[in-house]
């Protein structure tokens, strides 16, 4: 059943204000403020674009930005108060959903773009970033936490398809240099600091949840005279035969590929070598 109340929408000195509050009684899922645009999605054909919100602010060139001041085009704000209740609650601050249905092609379809530019006919900025994601938690003690992560990526693959080339197919994330030119200050495709105190591992597969379709960890971006990319591997083999059973032919893999045989008390470290896998350690 929809509800309908007046809104509390104050205005005065060039600044608005819009309270909304949930109807009494109601204790159903209640939205406080909604754009309906669906009429606006009527056409999509040619050169037709809509737009169902904008919030855009241009600083005029004469009032520069000095000091201490700082801008924020957009703030959000919450807290919430929790109790001891079975699992299914959660609290969440930005919910986006975006989704294409029909038998036509898409282009491309984006949940979110986020984009930050310095200017070329701007100063130097010392600190320059697209997103910053922090995580905090304060309990400290002995309480055990549970999971935190500062962010995770699901990708769900629900499709069978030809194999796509390297520059495309599915991946959960991808750092892209997309400069053009030629130019010195090369950055880093992940880099990995310690502001504070120090990480236990930088990279962690050791979970039971962790599962590859083959034993390649990591395949590597050199290749040799035959185009053929280098991998490390790991699994149990503790042989040639082995190794191939489980990484594939030798036509796939450059030689100087490694693959590491876990074995209790007998783990040997082995290299690709004209064609064959021998033991190195």
């Amino acid at each position: 059943m929809s509800v309908r109340e007046r809104i509390d929408i104050k205005s005065t000195g060039g600044r608005s204000e819009i309270h909304v509050k949930r109807p009494a009684g109601v204790t159903s899922r209640v939205i406080g403020f909604k754009v309906e645009a669906d009429n606006l999605f009527s056409a999509g054909s040619g050169t037709t674009q809509s737009r169902a919100m904008r919030i855009s602010g241009d600083r005029a060139a004469a009032n520069v930005m000095g000091g201490d001041a700082h801008d924020w085009l957009l703030e959000l704000a919450y807290t919430n108060r929790a109790v001891n209740t079975p699992a299914g609650s959660y609290c969440r601050g930005i919910n986006v959903a975006v989704q294409n249905r029909g038998s036509g092609e898409l282009g491309s379809m984006q949940a979110a773009l986020f984009s930050t530019r310095q200017r070329g006919d701007g100063a130097a900025v010392p600190e320059q970033r697209v997103a910053r994601f922090d995580l905090t938690h304060d309990v400290g003690g002995s309480v055990s936490t549970g999971l935190q992560e500062c962010i995770r990526a699901n990708i769900k693959i629900h499709a069978n398809g030809a194999t796509h080339a390297d520059t495309a197919g599915a991946a959960a994330i991808v750092a892209n240099n997309d400069a053009t030119g030629s130019y010195n200050n090369k950055p880093n495709a992940f880099a990995v600091r310690s502001l504070g105190q120090p990480f236990q591992y930088l990279l962690d597969f050791y979970d039971s949840r962790v599962k590859l379709d083959g034993t390649a960890i990591m395949r590597l971006p050199v290749v040799d005279s035959g185009a053929l990319p280098a991998i490390w591997a790991c699994g149990t083999a503790t042989d040639d035969s082995g190794i191939v059973s489980q990484v594939g032919a030798d036509t796939l893999w450059a030689d100087g590929s490694l693959y590491s045989s876990i074995s209790d008390g007998a783990g040997k470290l082995f290299i690709k070598t004209n064609d064959v896998w021998t033991t190195t350690i």
